[in-house]
């Protein structure tokens, strides 16, 4: 190279790419939450046999309910997360996720 020292261009060396496994996490979150209002549908018919002479319309709150505390605590969460940032935000709403599913069942 006609005696010109080259040096490692060290910022264009690969670092190990987290993205896939965030995109993965993510997704796994998002899906979580769909299940769990999946969930409530297919309860629909125990919970409608539970309370005899309810209606469809009547046992159609349960999931109402569920979503107006969901749609609640989207604000508040997040705030938590502009103000605690995105991965505590995230955690804590996983936990409070899980332990009200399991506390649910």
């Amino acid at each position: 190279m006609d005696g010109i020292a080259t040096e490692v261009n060290v910022a264009a060396t690969p670092v190990r790419d987290r993205s896939t496994a965030i995109v993965w996490v993510l997704c796994s979150a998002a899906f979580m939450a769909m299940l769990d209002v999946f969930v409530v549908n297919v309860a629909f018919t125990k919970i409608g046999e539970s309370y005899r002479g309810s209606s469809l319309a009547d046992v159609s709150w349960v999931l109402n309910g569920y979503a107006i505390v969901y749609a609640a605590l989207l604000i508040p969460a997040g705030r938590f997360s502009d103000r605690f940032g995105r991965k505590a935000g995230f955690l804590v709403g996983l936990g409070v996720f899980t332990l009200a599913s399991l506390a649910c069942g």
